[in-house]
């Protein structure tokens, strides 16, 4: 019997095969059930088709994950401005993330902080604080924010403009809460501008007993 070769897929052999395999059981199925029959070279060609289909699934699915689509809206100028910071001890994975609401014109409304385990970088707090002070805002019920950050690598994800493997849960997490509210915009700013987010990020840390997470 001649042997008929197949067509260059760009499908390794593993993955046809597994596919030929599973399109052979299908055609057992059909023809016991159904009364259809389908040829070896359908069977196969049927099997070339799924291979190169369920691949080219896969590529897409990795390109849409680095690229994160941007809050399309921008907060205007009455906002609510909110400051999150982070603070990390070195050898423990722990961090302490604090965040205050401001009026436009520079007056503290309230400040919150909290500590949090299982923190793989400080670039992970810092974008684990910014979640934390968005969902504060959304269950107070505030729908027009500004968001700022003295991690400018955080907005650039954000912004969908960089792509960092550690942050990507979270970032995802970031974009869905933003379409949450009327109106969102998100800011990088000087630490000089985050010394009391700073201070109480660290002051919750401290009281975090290091031996807890031995």
């Amino acid at each position: 019997m001649k042997a008929t070769l197949l067509p260059p897929s760009g499908v390794s052999s593993t993955q046809l095969g597994a596919w030929i395999i599973w399109n052979i059981w299908i055609s057992r199925n059909q023809k016991i059930f159904q009364t259809r029959t389908f040829s070896p070279q359908e069977t196969t060609l049927k099997a070339l088709i799924n291979a190169k289909e369920w691949q080219d699934a896969q590529i897409s699915e990795v390109i849409s994950k680095k690229h994160y689509p941007p809050p399309q809206i921008v907060a205007p100028i009455d906002a609510i401005i909110c400051r999150s910071d982070a603070a990390c001890r070195t050898g423990t994975p722990i961090a302490g993330v604090a965040w205050s609401f401001y009026h436009a014109n520079g007056e503290i409304i309230t400040s919150h902080s909290k500590s949090i385990s299982f923190v793989i970088s400080s670039f992970v707090a810092e974008g684990l604080a910014l979640r934390e002070a968005m969902e504060h805002a959304w269950s107070l019920g505030l729908t027009n924010m500004i968001f700022e950050s003295d991690s400018k690598q955080l907005v650039s994800a954000v912004e969908g403009e960089s792509n960092f493997s550690d942050l990507h849960g979270i970032v995802s997490d970031i974009i869905s809460l933003a379409n949450s509210f009327d109106s969102v915009s998100f800011k990088f700013r000087n630490c000089s501008n985050f010394a009391l987010e700073d201070s109480l990020a660290k002051q919750v840390l401290g009281l975090v007993v290091p031996t807890t997470f031995n």
